[in-house]
Formats: structure tokens, sequence, C-alpha cells
């Protein structure tokens, strides 16, 4: 049986050669992974083209404002870590789902709500869980959870600084703004970091506070800053725009930073000093 799905298949050195690994073990099981990859690559998640509330509080100004420009990035490979993610998130979706039409937890799985405006449009985004005000609690109103599914470094770090770091903190106050202006009382935000390498989840890190309305609205003031000036750049040239965003500064741990076209390259010497 011959494929002719015209999909790229991985490891395969002669591509006149392709069709006839499809009669192969080896070949189909190229042909499978080639499937898999494509479908990471073309997931809603990977195609989204406007800013969200996870990117609004990226501590790195020239990615923000790269984003904002609508620069393009270039992905190393597939974004496999990622996707898992993204399969534990779709898990909770459907498990959280079911609880709440039994009665057994009320609760909104990704319910999209809108956080604020960056140069007059909206910026909308879904909260993984949301649990909605029961009425009556003294202690409670309502909280939005994120699922962050991370590395030991990360869980490390989060658990050292008992912090969950500027951009998951800002991403999980947006989300609380947008509940609250929809009409939703909500008191807290809870962002829970899950281990992605280790056996049990008694390894992760559940990080909880009470909603800041003000860490949401400087975050929206300072995009909107970056983007204000994006436009008036722009309207003298892109190019004028592009050369403001290449001088803007970088966060030293920005992992956006190196899928952009003007990351500086690597050279010979900075590849021998990291060797040491």
């Amino acid at each position: 049986m011959t494929a002719t799905l015209g999909l790229p298949v991985a490891g395969a050195t002669d591509p006149t050669s392709q069709e006839a690994l499809y009669d192969t073990p080896r070949g189909w099981m190229d042909v499978i992974r080639a499937l898999i990859e494509d479908s990471i690559v073309t997931a809603p998640r990977s195609l989204q083209k406007s800013i969200g509330p996870s990117e609004i509080g990226n501590p790195c100004d020239h990615c923000l404002a790269a984003r904002l420009a609508g620069w393009v990035k270039n992905e190393h490979g597939v974004a496999w870590l990622p996707f898992i993610g993204t399969c534990v998130h779709e898990h909770f979706e459907r498990f959280f789902a079911r609880l709440s039409e039994a009665g057994t937890l009320d609760s909104l799985q990704e319910a999209r709500v809108t956080v604020g405006q960056i140069g007059g449009r909206d910026v909308t985004g879904s909260t993984d869980l949301y649990l909605p005000d029961e009425g009556g609690n003294p202690v409670m109103t309502g909280m939005t959870v994120d699922w962050k599914i991370v590395g030991k470094s990360k869980l490390d770090l989060v658990k050292a600084h008992q912090h969950p770091g500027k951009q998951y903190e800002v991403q999980a106050h947006l989300y609380a703004k947008g509940w609250n202006d929809a009409g939703h009382p909500t008191s807290h935000v809870c962002v829970y970091f899950m281990p992605r390498n280790a056996t049990s989840l008694d390894q992760g890190y559940v990080w909880i506070a009470k909603y800041d309305p003000g860490i949401a609205q400087a975050a929206l003031d300072r995009a909107n800053q970056i983007n204000d000036t994006l436009t008036a750049l722009e309207a003298f040239s892109v190019q004028a725009r592009d050369e403001w965003i290449r001088g803007l500064p970088r966060d030293p741990d920005c992992w956006d930073c190196s899928k952009y076209s003007d990351y500086p390259a690597r050279t010979d010497l900075d590849a021998a000093i990291n060797l040491h």
C-alpha cells in the first residue's frame, strides 16, 4: 500500500525514495510522525495572530514591541513541550466540564473574557478555569485558575521566589480584571504549576493572590505606550518602527528573543566561551 499524503517524511534522506518508504514499517512511522508534527504546528494555539493576556506581561520590551508590531516568530522545530501543556489543558477542560454538568463543582472552563484594549482593539483570552462567586463567601468572591505545565528549573525558580514571575502574574490579574469588568465578582487569582518531569503532583506549586487591578492596568498602560510609539513611527516608515524595536532593552531570561530575525547570531568566540 502506498501513501500519497504529500507530507514531509522525518528521516528520509532521498526525497525521490519517499514513496517507497511508505511501504515499510519505518516509512509508515515516518508518516505518523509527520502527521503529528503537522497537527501541532497547525493547532489554533500555534496559529494565534493577535496578542493575548499571556503575552502582555512579557518583561522584555523588545519582544512585546515585536509582538505588537506583528513580527513573525521563527520557531525552532516543532514546539513539543508546549504541546504537552496543551494536551493537559484539553483534558482538564473536559474533566471539569463533566464535574460542572454533574453538579459536583460549579466552574467554567476555557471561557473567554475581554481583559482590556490595546490601540483601541479588544484583547481577549480564555481563562483555564473560573470558579465563580458562590454568594455569601466572605473570603472569596470568585477566582481564576491558570494551569502551567513546567520543567524542574522553572518550578525551582517559582518555589524559591514564592512568586510566578511577572509575566504569569500579569496574565492572572488580567483575567480577573476581565471577569470583574464583565460583572462577575472575582477576588482572587491562582496559578497552578504542575511538574512536567516529576512523578507526582506533590512536586507542584500553587500560587494564590488577591486580585490587584493596579497590576492589570499597569501592564495595559505599558503595552499601550509601546503600541502608540509603534504607530507613530510606522507613520514615517516601517523601517523606522523596526529599527526602534531592535534597539529596545531585552530581558536576559526572555524565551522569545531568539525567535525573531534580529537576534544576534552566535559567533565562534561565543561558543568557545560557553564551553568553559
